[in-house]
């Protein structure tokens, strides 16, 4: 490093300025408007957009991407694959997309995602889209602080810094005028300054002539890496789509015709944009880099050796191969190349964040000038992680290049599908989304250390993937969403699946529309465009103190979680059970915590005001206190003993991996069900006492609770669950007595009648089944086990569960009092009741209070504003300190039961800590998609409890302590209890039962404690079918060659050991007990 080059920071200053002043000059003609900032007004001619299209593409990462591949020996120009398949794209894009979608007079790509699919897919589409700008943008802004580095010897931090500001600053200012302008001036700064350092490069005395060299840079053709080739071909050709820096051009353009013709002609200019950094790499390929003032002999390693890092050729070339003056002049190019496509992807990502997120998900009413604030503050809020991660990730361009192919794999079949197929629907766009993503994700990424755990034809360890899986993962994705779509419109449009079950709304009209003749204005086949939700009865503005309130309790559980993170190690033990570590009083919390969720306030709360049900109904506190109780006394010490990892283990051990997998389901799906279930409750609760979008609050509260359990692991889920459960605590003791004492409430005690309730001699049965499917049924969960292995000894795993009983009982006092006093409560001397103005809900606020919103009405309308905050927090608290257990549970198992021991045996440590991170990610967004789209996810919670109680309880039993149990019994017991279970039906989501017990009643269903007894029936098959198969095999009853489930076949090996120690968990060779 020599000192800094004052002439080359003047002349980068001066070209600095000249950019700022055009780009303020430009700002002049905007107009305040959605339109005038996001597509400059639709003015854009085909001078101005050429040239602001083609330097959108001209990036930094593109012509020092070019000059890289081709200096590379191991590429060269065979793969230089960017300059053709961006132009074909571009052509393409004209002649596919550009004239219909500018026809059609959409803002922004997103557009005709959410008049077909709905607001909410398309803000899930969103998410590849922002992510590809942003690590594109901090890509190009790493590659200009390197170039700079190596030419002036500037500060790369200093000249990434300074070229983000000017870029945000005038694009802050301007919106697409600034961008389009600029992009005049930067492409002309590109064309000149790469150009002029051409003839100095190749005429310098240390350059061969470049044909000469021809063999050094055009590379060579290997059959071997043919479907790489084509894979990464295809990529660039149709990925280069999809993307809303082009299609804001094309959006922006007069008119149809002239937005097809912009595409060809920045298609032309691509490719001649190429040629110097295609020159610039071969003429770095021909040089001898020991006749150049960078070698020096007396040097350090690198000048001692004349080699350096190829993606430095251009700038290496700039500066010793050129003048100073010309190496000047080119790195003026560079930093235009890396402006010209900065400032545009930050424009893209918070054009498409402004509108078809904020506006129409959030803010429907939202105004033009709020609008354009908003695609403001998104612009720096872009820029500023873009420059962030272009100084700390240094492997940004291969995130990005993993996001390249999220784009390509995802964004492009559905933009075919949503513009030339029809009879898509959500349903099918959301499954080719998911099955698209899945494949990309399971073919790894070697460059950012993701393994692949789907290894596809032609993979071997050192090449890795060589079969185009990207290409089949999109083909996939295509095929699933016009399929899956069609299907399904079959299927609702013939009533085979009744209309009912159209979850996702894509088939059904609301009543309002059946009665005035509206229909969506969508493509004609039932698909939602734009659909209104519907508002809350006593709607009002957003309470900015409240969303204040609930920020601060956010970042105060955010904090603490990275806090805790702090502690994690990648590898299994530490990540899922925290080393083995956690203390009695933080374990007591965090158990605490996990049980005493939002559906435990919730729907305590609930329960005392249903006039149906009352206090003799409210089982869950003693029943769930019982089950820790129980769990603690039975299995917490033998299984803390046995050091198993997970719940599954002791079933993998014994009956197999692929049996254990298949006890994972109904574990997997109380897990996923249940966090959807008390999502779904916050967004009732904060939607009620902040009047904040449902939306907003349950997937901010899903994202910040998957992002510290990625970072963290159990470390942060349990400490966090310490301040959680003090929220919890505070929040709901301290509005009980501002609550009783308000003027519409009754004394409780003179009021028992109203919520205490009564058993009636007809319902004991079911009384008694859902007692013993909540002592018992709360055992076999993933949450509880967590906890108890993560003890430091089995004997404070025993005293942690006991710990854990009282304080469930405990916390749900105060639920309790909140449920009495909402059945105490005249509503009508409360301010929720309006009679002249309200609407008919208001009116008859005495019958229309929901009982599933009573704790929300408690808060809101019976206390203070601030405590009502402070009890929201209560609530958010409750609803975080489960969401992100049940997650964290789910994956655990997954990783290491399902993936590790089925699917990847040999699976690195680090690799399964992976695998569980993306785990994470997938039960999140699973759970929170269900907490917004279907309606009956409580009822589903319930149906999956049933499962659990039926078919895990027993079986968790028999593996503890009937060592004869085995997989055949294990297998039977499964079918028994799945079967009696599902065959009592379920009437809340519509199930009939096929199976009538005793007392069935057609109006009340069933009376008998059928749950109860299919358990037993489970237990019993599982401990007689086991014996038998015993006493069949080792008798030889049956011969050995029969037992198809090697149960009791054992090999040589085996057979020579002598008494195997079964008391401690030994998962090492499961290939001779496996089905």
């Amino acid at each position: 490093m020599a000192d800094i080059n004052i002439a080359g920071v003047v002349s980068i200053v001066v070209f600095y300025l000249l950019i700022l002043l055009v780009g303020l000059w430009a700002a002049r003609r905007r107009k305040e408007g959605e339109e005038e900032a996001m597509l400059a007004g639709r003015s854009i001619g085909i001078f101005v957009g050429t040239f602001t299209m083609t330097a959108t593409w001209v990036g930094g990462g593109y012509i020092n991407g070019t000059a890289e591949v081709v200096f590379d020996s191991t590429q060269g120009l065979v793969w230089t694959q960017a300059p053709w398949g961006y132009a074909l794209s571009l052509v393409i894009g004209g002649l596919a997309f550009a004239k219909i979608m500018r026809k059609k007079e959409y803002f922004t790509m997103l557009d005709p995602f959410q008049e077909k699919y709905g607001p909410r897919m398309g803000g899930l589409l969103y998410i590849p889209a922002l992510l590809g700008e942003i690590f594109w943008s901090a890509a190009i802004l790493a590659a200009l602080g390197a170039t700079i580095s190596v030419v002036i010897s500037l500060n790369e931090t200093t000249s990434v810094i300074v070229s983000a500001c000017i870029a945000i600053f005038y694009t802050l200012i301007g919106g697409l005028y600034s961008v389009a302008y600029t992009d005049v001036i930067q492409l002309i700064c590109i064309f000149v300054g790469l150009w002029l350092s051409i003839p100095f490069a190749m005429t310098h005395s240390a350059v061969s002539s470049i044909s000469d060299t021809s063999t050094q840079w055009v590379g060579e053709w290997s059959n071997t890496y043919v479907g790489v080739w084509l894979d990464y071909a295809l990529l660039l050709t149709f990925g280069g789509i999809p993307w809303q820096v082009y299609f804001q051009r094309v959006l922006s353009c007069k008119t149809a015709a002239k937005a097809q013709g912009l595409s060809f002609a920045a298609s032309f200019g691509c490719l001649l944009m190429a040629i110097p950094a295609v020159l610039i790499g071969a003429i770095g390929r021909s040089a001898d880099w020991t006749r150049t003032d960078f070698f020096e002999p007396s040097g350090n390693a690198t000048n001692q050796t004349a080699e350096f890092k190829k993606s430095l050729v251009l700038p290496m070339v700039l500066q010793y191969l050129t003048p100073t003056a010309v190496s000047f002049i080119g790195l003026g190019a560079v930093s235009a190349a890396v402006m010209s496509s900065a400032d545009s992807s930050i424009l893209s990502a918070s054009s498409m964040f402004s509108r078809n997120v904020y506006k129409l998900i959030f803010r429907q009413k939202a105004s033009e000038k709020e609008v354009v604030w908003v695609m403001r503050i998104a612009i720096f809020g872009v820029g500023a992680a873009a420059t962030a991660m272009a100084l700390a990730v240094g492997s940004i361009y291969s995130l990005w290049a993993l996001c390249s192919d999220l784009v390509y794999v995802i964004l492009f079949p559905q933009l075919c599908c949503v513009i030339y197929f029809d009879g898509t629907n959500t349903y099918g766009s959301f499954m080719g989304y998911v099955l698209g993503m899945v494949l990309r994700i399971g073919g790894g990424e070697d460059k950012i250390g993701i393994p692949p755990f789907i290894k596809y034809p032609y993979y071997n360890d050192l090449d890795g993937q060589l079969f185009p899986f990207r290409t089949l993962a999109m083909v996939v994705s295509f095929v699933t969403i016009v399929v899956v779509s069609y299907l399904l419109k079959f299927l609702f449009e013939r009533e085979i699946v009744p209309l009912k079950f159209d979850f996702l709304r894509c088939f059904r009209r609301y009543d309002l529309e059946k009665q005035t003749g509206n229909k969506d204005q969508g493509t004609g086949n039932g698909e939602r465009c734009n659909r209104k939700r519907r508002p809350h009865p006593n709607m009002a503005d957003i309470n900015v103190a409240g969303v204040v309130a609930i920020v601060l309790f956010y970042l105060l559980i955010l904090a603490i979680g990275l806090w805790a993170a702090r502690r994690r190690k990648d590898n299994e033990e530490e990540t899922m059970l925290a080393g083995r570590s956690i203390g009695m009083v933080v374990g007591t919390f965090t158990l605490t915590a996990t049980w005493v969720g939002g559906g435990y306030i919730n729907g305590t709360a609930e329960v005392l005001y249903d006039k149906d049900q009352g206090l003799v109904w409210a089982q869950a506190p003693w029943g769930y206190a019982l089950s820790l109780g129980l769990g603690g006394l039975l299995f917490a010490k033998i299984m803390r003993q046995r050091e198993y990892i997970t719940m599954i283990d002791p079933f993998q051990e014994r009956y197999g991996p692929r049996m254990g997998g298949l006890l994972y389901i109904p574990a997997l799906l109380g897990e996923v069900f249940w966090s959807g279930a008390i999502l779904s409750a916050l967004g009732a609760t904060v939607s009620v006492v902040i009047n904040l979008d449902r939306f907003t609050s349950v997937v901010v509260s899903a994202c910040i609770a998957i992002f510290y359990t990625l970072m963290g692991g159990l470390y942060s889920v349990a400490y966090t669950d310490v301040i959680q459960l003090i929220c919890i605590f505070v929040g709901l003791w301290l509005s009980i007595p501002f609550a009783m004492t308000h003027k519409a409430v009754s004394s409780i005690t003179e009021d028992s009648g109203k919520w205490v309730g009564e058993i009636p001699t007809a319902k004991i049965g079911v009384w008694l089944d859902y007692a013993m499917l909540l002592i018992c049924g709360g055992l076999p969960w993933q949450v509880y086990f967590q906890r108890v292995l993560s003890c430091k000894t089995p004997g404070k795993a025993r005293i942690l569960s006991l710990n854990a009983s009282f304080g469930c009982m405990f916390m749900a006092v105060p639920a309790i009092l909140i449920g009495a006093i909402g059945a105490s409560t005249d509503w009508t001397q409360t301010s929720f009741y309006k009679p002249p103005e309200g609407n008919i809900t208001n009116q008859t606020a005495s019958v229309y209070v929901d009982k599933t919103l009573i704790l929300p009405m408690v808060l809101q309308y019976l206390t203070p504003t601030a405590v009502s905050f402070i009890g929201l927090g209560a609530v958010s608290a409750a609803v975080m300190s489960s969401t992100d257990s049940s997650m964290l549970s789910a994956s655990s198992m997954f990783a290491h039961n399902i993936y590790k021991l089925i699917f990847r045996q040999k699976a690195s440590e680090k690799e399964v800590v992976w695998v569980m991170r993306f785990a994470i990610f997938g039960v999140g967004a699973a759970a929170t998609a269900m907490a917004l789209s279907v309606g009956s996810i409580y009822v589903l919670f319930h149906l999956c409890s049933d499962l659990v109680f039926v078919i895990l309880f027993p079986q968790l039993c028999c593996v503890i302590y009937f060592k004869a149990s085995n997989t055949y019994g294990s297998i039977a017991g499964y079918i028994f209890g799945l079967f009696l279970r599902v065959g009592g039906g379920e009437d809340k989501i519509g199930f009939h039962p096929f199976i009538k017990y005793p007392f069935y009643d057609e109006v009340k269903g069933q009376l008998f404690p059928f749950r109860t007894l299919s358990m037993i029936v489970s237990f019993s098959t599982i401990v007689s079918v086991s014996f038998l198969a015993k006493y069949l095999f080792e008798r030889e009853i049956i011969p050995l060659k029969y037992d198809f489930l090697n149960a009791f076949r054992k090999s040589e090996e085996e057979k020579e050991q002598t008494k195997p120690a079964e008391e401690k968990f030994i998962m090492k060779d499961y290939q001779d007990n496996k089905i």
